[in-house]
């Protein structure tokens, strides 16, 4: 492979500006080996457990990079043996390296992702599309009547006869599950929604605990009594016409196919209604609501047909390093520095992390889910910052961090 070809794909499509960078992109794609680079970097179903490597100088192997990556992402974690291994494949060529460490990021870092090449060549890297909530700043969106739905905190997941699989395309097994808590096997569509855990108390358990149980699924190492407390909870589907049916005839297809593990749902014809149904949620110790518009039709991305109530401020952002701890902390990662996907927010987030997070190399790349109190923005800097940001779990069910507007208009529900 000529590594040092494929880069220049890359430099010429990043310095193109807007339309100028499909041309470019169809004229690499003639390129075998940059289609080949493109679906490690891009399909986001694949995973290889290494955020950044660092060049070697001496030793560098002459062996098949994807052959390993395929087996990096076979493994469910790499050990410190994979991740000097793969450095040295890495370190055969300057290109080289540089390429290896857009695939681990999952990033191009030209301007164009995976829903980018869906669109230019349909089939040639999976996509997974999806539907995200507006927050409490559009609540003028919301139609009255309209359905008021638990916001599960849980792990997005879809299903198809009898197939699991997480928002990025990972292929969970639950072969343990209950059939008693799963919909039939047979069913055809494509049905939309949550998986949650429970303690052996009987009460949910928070989504950062669940999820390290959940994504053992990914490797069928669920034991039986784990299984044993999994639940799915649904509220859309998808049988390849969704786009053109209103959300209230797709919500009955889920009641129908669905059953007991359709989402907590009410119908509410005011926003005194809507914030009782908030206040049980709350009461009860969970996250929140999502107001859906009846009329609303699905599509990939954010909808202003559904907006949701939460209790503290949170989103998504990507981790671009880190800094050193102080004192007992020497040696350990201080804080997460985290950026916006458009770059006008960066902020350090020191808060919330754990012993073992502060051991932790791979943080570069992640996309992490903080809480905060407010945006800030000093005089003497064009970003924007978080104020008593704290860390709540990092997101590998996501790939794509918040944008600016996202985190402005991020505001504490206020009852009108």
């Amino acid at each position: 492979m000529n590594y040092v070809t494929v880069l220049n794909y890359f430099d010429k499509i990043a310095e193109a500006k807007g339309k100028l960078k499909q041309p470019l992109i169809l004229e690499a794609l003639k390129d075998k080996d940059f289609i080949r680079v493109i679906q490690y970097v891009l399909d986001t179903s694949r995973t290889f457990n290494v955020k950044k490597l660092v060049r070697m100088v001496e030793s560098p192997l002459d062996q098949d990079l994807f052959e390993f990556l395929d087996y990096l992402n076979s493994k469910r974690g790499a050990t410190a043996k994979d991740k000097n291994y793969l450095a040295a494949i890495a370190s055969e060529s300057e290109a080289k390296f540089t390429i290896v460490n857009k695939i681990l990021r999952g990033k191009t870092d030209a301007g164009f992702t995976n829903q980018t090449m869906n669109k230019l060549v349909p089939g040639l890297i999976p996509y997974f599309s999806y539907m995200r909530c507006k927050g409490p700043a559009h609540l003028h969106k919301v139609k009255f009547p309209c359905y008021s739905q638990l916001k599960a905190d849980g792990m997005y997941h879809e299903e198809r006869e009898g197939s699991y699989r997480t928002r990025n395309g990972k292929i969970l097994d639950f072969s343990l599950v209950p059939q008693e808590h799963k919909v039939s096997p047979e069913m055809v569509c494509e049905l939309m929604g949550e998986i949650t855990m429970l303690y052996a108390s009987g009460e949910v358990m928070n989504r950062r605990a669940a999820n390290a149980i959940i994504n053992k699924a990914q490797d069928s190492d669920l034991s039986q009594e784990e299984a044993d407390r999994i639940r799915f909870q649904y509220w859309d589907v998808n049988a390849g016409f969704a786009h053109q049916i209103p959300y209230k005839e797709r919500f009955k297809g889920v009641v129908y196919l669905a059953g007991v593990n359709v989402i907590e749902s009410k119908i509410v014809n005011n926003m005194e209604e809507a914030w009782a149904h908030y206040d049980d949620v709350r009461a009860r110790g969970l996250e929140g609501t999502i107001l859906k518009n009846f009329d609303g039709l699905w599509k990939d991305g954010d909808s202003m047909d559904q907006v949701k109530l939460k209790s503290v401020l949170s989103g998504e952002l990507e981790v671009i390093g880190t800094t050193e701890g102080e004192d007992k902390n020497v040696g350990k990662v201080g804080a997460l520095i985290c950026r916006s996907s458009c770059g006008g927010l960066v902020t350090n987030i020191g808060m919330g992390l754990s012993g073992e997070d502060r051991e932790r190399t791979d943080w570069v790349g992640c996309i992490i889910e903080a809480m905060f109190n407010e945006v800030s923005k000093s005089k003497n800097k064009k970003t924007y910052a978080l104020s008593h940001a704290r860390l709540v779990e990092e997101r590998k069910d996501k790939t794509v961090a918040d944008d600016l507007e996202y985190f402005l208009n991020a505001k504490e529900v206020k009852r009108k």
